[in-house]
């Protein structure tokens, strides 16, 4: 049975003027990248492009002169759901045993995570 041909996403880019009175800095040279409306954001730096939407690729230069990237993948979770119960540094945890696959992490900044 033949693939059925699945099109890319396209995505459009806006730019958004923010409330005198938000609360959201970005350090100079960098500027504020947000997904889905607030549910996740960063900074990266002010020259910094995105190239594809899924998964989300944003890259200092064209390939192949680029020297970084981020990747990120996002998915939407249904709503209304206690995700309170769901110990994610354990299981990450339970895994890396079950795997053997233990990696020490490097972060820097502030992290944060909001599941609605």
């Amino acid at each position: 049975m033949p693939m059925k041909y699945k099109p890319k996403k396209t995505f459009k880019q806006t730019t958004h003027q923010l409330a005198d009175n938000h609360t959201w800095k970005a350090p100079p040279g960098y500027k504020i990248f947000v997904i889905d409306r607030g549910a996740a954001s960063f900074n990266i730096p002010a020259d910094w492009f995105m190239k594809q939407i899924e998964p989300l690729e944003l890259l200092d230069k064209e390939p192949p002169d680029d020297n970084a990237r981020i990747m990120v993948t996002f998915w939407r979770l249904p709503p209304n759901i206690d995700w309170t119960g769901l110990p994610l540094s354990q299981r990450l945890a339970a895994r890396a045993d079950r795997t053997g696959e233990h990696r020490s992490a490097k972060t820097s900044g502030r992290h944060r995570t909001r599941m609605a």
